[in-house]
C-alpha cells in the first residue's frame, strides 16, 4: 500500500498500536479521517498488536472488504484517543 507508511508505536515498552505517517490529502484513508501521526489502537474492538495486522485492515478497506458496515477504530491523535467510524 503505498497511500500510507507504517510502523510499530510503542508505549512504556509495549507495542500499543501502529503509527501512520505519509497520508496524502488525496487518498481514500485521508477521506475515512485518517491524519499522519495518528496511531491505530484498536479495530472493530481487537487491538492492533502488529504493523502487519494494521496494513491488513487498511487494504481491505481500501479494497471494500469490509462491505456497506461501518467498523470502530479507535486512535490517539495528537495525545488524544478517538473513534472514527470506518
Amino acid at each position: 500500500m503505498k497511500q500510507v507508511r507504517i510502523q510499530p508505536y510503542f508505549s512504556n515498552g509495549k507495542l500499543s498500536g501502529a503509527l501512520l505517517y505519509g497520508i496524502k490529502d488525496d487518498s481514500f484513508l485521508h477521506a475515512a479521517g485518517f491524519r499522519n501521526g495518528d496511531i491505530i489502537q484498536t479495530v472493530d474492538g481487537n487491538e492492533i498488536s502488529s504493523p502487519g495486522e494494521a496494513l491488513a485492515v487498511l487494504q481491505a478497506l481500501q479494497e471494500g472488504k469490509a462491505g456497506s458496515q461501518t467498523i470502530p477504530a479507535t486512535l490517539l491523535r495528537q495525545g488524544k484517543t478517538m473513534e472514527i467510524m470506518l
